[in-house]
């Protein structure tokens, strides 16, 4: 179909919804070793910019491909941001080459697939210095979703209260699904407007959601998100609430005290790395010189604060008390995926055994160093 703008185009292919020209694809031949993928992308962020730019007002987002190589992004999106889509639910995950445009097209185009894509999983920040359209990656789409559902099942009453637990790799963008995730809860009839609160254990981690998820108000659906600076501050953002709020905090503030915050289970709790101080639910007992003294670890005042809630954990590495916590593993995104995915590099060591000797009164200073490092932690 030829598109006239200041300069007459040939787009190799568009899909309409509705009269409305949403995605747009570039093709190059995988036999012309002259014509790269990277000049499809070209074309289309150059030369398509350039001279129709009307094709891009409702665009969703633009399909890139030689025929070996196929990969999806904004149209905003610099080429690092283009991803393939790998995954199909029920296939294989190992997929590439040739066969990843079959994947591309059952994953992402796949009709209820591509209106929930276009619909809950492309986010435009509320305010931004540049034109900035984040599409979603085939990881975050099945993370969010699976999360999603899971959810919904381990609620209380009738559920455990254990949501799930994410595996992902370096690279596989958590943060962004947990921004995803948070949408399709905000939205969902079913929860009604759940409150939402995400807890991470590190204040850079903390400022960093606190960043992304203030300036999505509008893709999340509540105008109430905000970084919580003391657990006194949640015990006030939580009175008299029954619905919506995405409060942002470090599990360290609910050893400020043990009070109650609420019994309600409409409370989605979503924590980030929760394989550490997220998991010890343990009670220690320590005999002193001034008595018995008792300790509990972060995870036990949290869970005790909000003892109707549903916790999901994000982890990068599960341990045995990740899944006690959180419950089972409903997706995951390993680092041979995120290598394929060229997100991360690959890892190559040489190992090599090294001698060390220490005497017994070392490695009895070594332990006790980090047993007291440990009891003061919690």
């Amino acid at each position: 179909m030829e598109i006239i703008g200041s300069e007459k185009r040939i787009p190799d292919g568009i899909i309409y919804i509705n009269g409305l020209p949403v995605v747009v694809f570039e093709f190059k031949s995988a036999i012309r070793e002259e014509a790269t993928i990277h000049n499809a992308f070209e074309q289309l962020t150059i030369g398509y910019k350039r001279d129709i730019p009307e094709l891009f007002k409702y665009n969703a987002f633009c399909v890139i491909s030689d025929g070996v190589n196929n990969k999806a992004g904004s149209f905003f999106a610099p080429y690092e941001f283009y991803y393939a889509w790998r995954r199909v639910a029920g296939l294989a995950k190992d997929v590439d080459g040739i066969d990843s445009m079959f994947t591309l097209v059952q994953g992402m185009f796949n009709q209820n697939r591509l209106r929930d894509i276009i619909q809950n999983f492309i986010y435009i920040p509320d305010t931004s210095k540049k034109d900035e359209k984040i599409v979603c990656r085939y990881p975050q789409y099945y993370a969010a979703r699976a999360l999603y559902e899971n959810i919904k099942k381990a609620e209380k009453p009738n559920g455990d209260g254990k949501g799930g637990t994410y595996f992902g790799a370096t690279g596989s963008g958590k943060s962004f699904t947990m921004l995803y995730l948070t949408r399709l809860l905000m939205k969902s009839e079913h929860f009604e407007s759940p409150t939402i609160v995400l807890i991470t254990d590190r204040t850079d981690l903390d400022d960093q959601l606190s960043g992304q998820f203030t300036n999505a108000k509008s893709f999340i659906g509540d105008d109430n998100i905000k970084s919580v600076e003391s657990r006194a501050e949640l015990r006030t953002l939580m009175q008299g609430r029954r619905s919506g709020g995405v409060f942002l905090t470090t599990i360290h503030k609910f050893t400020e005290d043990t009070e109650l915050l609420t019994e309600r289970t409409n409370i989605i709790c979503i924590s980030d790395e929760a394989h550490r101080s997220q998991t010890n639910l343990d009670q220690k007992v320590k005999i002193t010189s001034k008595g018995v003294k008792k300790t509990f670890g972060f995870a036990r005042y949290l869970h005790d604060s909000l003892p109707n809630a549903t916790f999901v954990g994000f982890t990068g590495t599960p341990i045995d008390a990740t899944l006690d916590v959180f419950g089972k593993v409903v997706d995951s995104y390993t680092t041979a995926e995120s290598v394929r995915d060229e997100i991360t590099v690959g890892i190559v060591h040489e190992g090599r055994a090294a001698t060390v000797v220490l005497h017994n009164s070392k490695l009895e200073e070594i332990e006790k160093y980090y047993e007291e490092a440990c009891e003061r932690r919690g």
